[in-house]
């Protein structure tokens, strides 16, 4: 019978006074650091919708980087902040001073949402389309595929809203039941409570019913 032995291994870290300092972390600075604690990352990160290529946000300009082989290419930029705001004007729309995070619906048109309403930009035609508008009160949107359908909350009742207006699925009336929400999944990693099916047709929700549950103190 083989006896294995284990051998203690000993790292030795040196640090350079300049290293330590570069970082240094207090206290003051893991609570109230604010973007300066942040972790780099890129921002507005995504693949385009048929294209082998990837879009990210480096300052007010949205690049496309292409992923296919191994050879390094260089980032082209598509448009920028300044692209958004000409073409909400062309379109009757206000310009926007903080942008919100856009997704690409097709490689050439990105959706965003801002002053509760869902708008798409066409980077080639330079013209923003208003797609959807939803109530002020809406909680827990859900989109559709699209952009003209989306599904949301107001209290414990689920709605959907398209461009003909607002329509009410669940009257559920009693804080007892609750539809469309997450409710305590969340603790699973699911964060939403309604599913679209592919075609925008048909909806899934999640509905908690504790109308048998009795109170108690």
């Amino acid at each position: 019978m083989k006896t294995l032995k284990l051998l203690p291994v000993y790292i030795l870290f040196i640090i350079t006074p300049a290293l330590a300092q570069n970082q240094e972390l207090t206290l003051e600075k893991a609570v109230y650091g604010g973007a300066e604690m942040y972790p780099e990352r890129l921002r507005d990160f995504q693949f385009i919708p048929g294209e082998d290529a990837v879009t990210y946000r480096v300052g007010g300009d949205w690049v496309k980087t292409p992923v296919k082989g191994r050879e390094k290419t260089e980032a082209i930029v598509l448009f920028n902040t300044e692209d958004i705001n000409a073409a909400l004007l062309a379109s009757g729309y206000e310009e926007m001073e903080n942008f919100p995070p856009v997704k690409f619906v097709s490689a050439g048109k990105v959706k965003f949402e801002k002053n509760h309403g869902v708008y798409v930009f066409d980077i080639e035609k330079g013209k923003v389309e208003k797609t959807l508008t939803i109530p002020e009160d809406a909680e827990n949107v859900d989109l559709a595929d699209g952009n003209k359908i989306a599904a949301f909350t107001r209290k414990n009742d689920l709605y959907i809203v398209e461009a003909t207006g607002e329509k009410r699925i669940t009257e559920n009336g009693e804080k007892e039941i609750v539809s469309g929400q997450a409710i305590a999944r969340v603790e699973f990693g699911i964060y939403k409570g309604t599913f679209w099916s592919p075609d925008a047709s048909r909806l899934a929700f999640y509905q908690k019913d504790e109308s048998e549950v009795t109170d108690y103190y």
